[in-house]
């Protein structure tokens, strides 16, 4: 899949098919990462994306551990863990 980037303009293939949820989903998590110092709550995932549930944030950031794009910390709170990146803006 290709992506494009709307701060830098470059186009970047993704080798994994993510779908646009996903990748939105994936740039929430960083840029909230980024500004906060830790990952985000589920209701943080939601509330940051528009979903009408937290389970709609969930299910996607588990196929995004499925695709290995994220892991999970084991019974902790705030525990997601960046393995892969994604470019900084998607069109």
């Amino acid at each position: 899949m290709q992506i494009k980037c709307n701060l830098c303009k470059k186009t970047v293939n993704l080798s994994e098919n993510l779908t646009i949820p996903q990748l939105k989903t994936q740039q929430y998590i960083q840029n909230y990462f980024k500004k906060n110092n830790k990952s985000p709550s589920y209701r943080d995932i939601q509330k940051g994306l528009g979903y009408e549930t937290t389970s709609a944030g969930y299910v996607i950031v588990d196929a995004l551990v499925q695709k290995q794009y994220l892991a999970k910390g084991n019974y902790k709170k705030r525990s997601l863990i960046i393995l892969k990146e994604v470019p900084c803006e998607i069109s």
